[in-house]
């Protein structure tokens, strides 16, 4: 790389120093793996504050019994200090990566319209061949038929004839038509034919209610809509604390 990463990261976190698109291209494109941990090693001082103060939360929360009014406030108030902490640790980790992430998603957005049109190219590319391809294979198959067909019936007039004749009637012997069903081109690309099981529904009354699922994120919305009765299904309140 023609910079030193830690360094850059460095300077993001202790000054306000603006990084361009074009310098977060240069990080993100030249990165290797120890660049990413430098980088890493150079954010984590600038969490320490808010890591340490959880980490003692979490001693304390272990340790604390609520049993009386006052380790009841003891414990709201320290929920409402962590949540505040948690807030405090997600901003400053915005402050740090927000301009990665959003140059990120400005790419993957970009990348993701053209890989859609790539997929709508190759879903026709594949249609079409597979609808051909399937159409040559089904023409394979008929003339096969066909001339198995004629083979047997061929026999059964030899075999006729060598009953009334008095012979051994010889066996026709039907060769089968020999194709490769993978397609190749010169560029070296191949594709063929493959079955898979699959299914589509005929009559949802009729199916197992083991296959059946729940849509719970209309049920939800009907609860909070005011809906509080649904055959086969119970439903009650419950109660979870809310820290403000």
């Amino acid at each position: 790389m023609d910079f030193n990463v830690t360094q850059k990261v460095e300077k993001r976190i202790t000054g306000p120093v603006v990084i361009t698109p074009d310098d977060l291209i240069r990080v993100l494109t030249g990165m290797d793996q120890g660049d990413v941990k430098a980088a890493i090693e150079a954010a984590k001082p600038a969490f320490i504050a808010h890591t340490e103060a959880l980490q003692m939360e979490v001693q304390m929360a272990e340790a604390l019994v609520v049993n009386d009014q006052q380790s009841l406030e003891t414990a709201i108030t320290a929920a409402k200090d962590i949540k505040t902490l948690v807030k405090a640790l997600e901003e400053k980790q915005k402050a740090i990566t927000g301009g990665i992430w959003a140059l990120k998603s400005g790419i993957d957005g970009f990348v993701k319209r053209f890989k859609t049109l790539g997929n709508q190219a190759l879903r026709q590319y594949t249609s079409k061949a597979g609808t051909y391809q399937a159409k040559i294979e089904a023409e394979a198959r008929e003339r096969e038929a066909k001339a198995k067909a004629e083979a047997d019936k061929l026999q059964l007039e030899i075999d006729k004839r060598a009953r009334s004749e008095g012979f051994a009637p010889p066996q026709v012997q039907h060769v089968e038509e020999k194709r490769d069903t993978v397609t190749r081109t010169e560029s070296g690309a191949s594709a063929h034919l493959r079955k898979t099981w699959t299914f589509e529904v005929e009559d949802l009354s009729m199916v197992s209610i083991e296959y059946l699922m729940i849509d719970t994120v209309k049920v939800n919305a009907a609860i909070k809509a005011g809906l509080r009765g649904l055959p086969g299904l119970r439903i009650f309140q419950k109660e979870d604390m809310v820290i403000r």
